[in-house]
């Protein structure tokens, strides 16, 4: 869509998103702890040992790390220039961009669905026949991790 209104920086940002989300995931996946920053190269780069060896860790982390360098021009631009984000990135800049994130999703994508899948329980919660037939009060705060609506979310 960003690419088809030629709002090139955008799609540089949606991709940078793209990218540090999906590695996120498979960091978390592969049972890494990974930083609260939008660059997550040196943390891939350190546990690259997790991953399978068809998983390409030194692409992705440069890919993350120049992703990453250009999000902030992508949203603000050159502030200190007064260029606005428009004008700072072309469309070559935006497809390479959006090549990257695609390949980097796809290949957190089949890592997710040989390694794991996500949404899958491993437990189920244990009932306690003590109160109300082993179920939780519907609005039982004190107990109920997703914020006293019993599972469910309001509507």
């Amino acid at each position: 869509m960003a690419m088809r209104e030629k709002n090139y920086a955008y799609a540089i940002r949606s991709s940078q998103e793209c990218v540090e989300l999906s590695l996120k995931a498979s960091l978390r996946l592969m049972g890494v702890e990974y930083p609260k920053k939008h660059d997550v190269s040196r943390i891939l780069l350190a546990y690259g040992h997790r991953f399978p060896k068809w998983f390409p860790i030194e692409r992705f982390s440069r890919e993350s790390r120049v992703l990453a360098e250009k999000r902030e021009l992508a949203m603000y631009g050159d502030e200190l220039r007064s260029i606005p984000a428009s004008t700072l990135f072309d469309r070559e800049g935006a497809r390479e961009a959006f090549e990257s994130a695609r390949g980097v999703f796809d290949a957190c994508s089949r890592l997710l669905r040989e390694v794991g899948r996500v949404g899958r329980r491993t437990h189920r919660p244990r009932k306690d026949s003590r109160r109300s037939g082993g179920r939780r009060p519907p609005n039982s705060r004190s107990s109920d991790p997703e914020g006293g609506f019993g599972g469910r979310r309001p509507q």
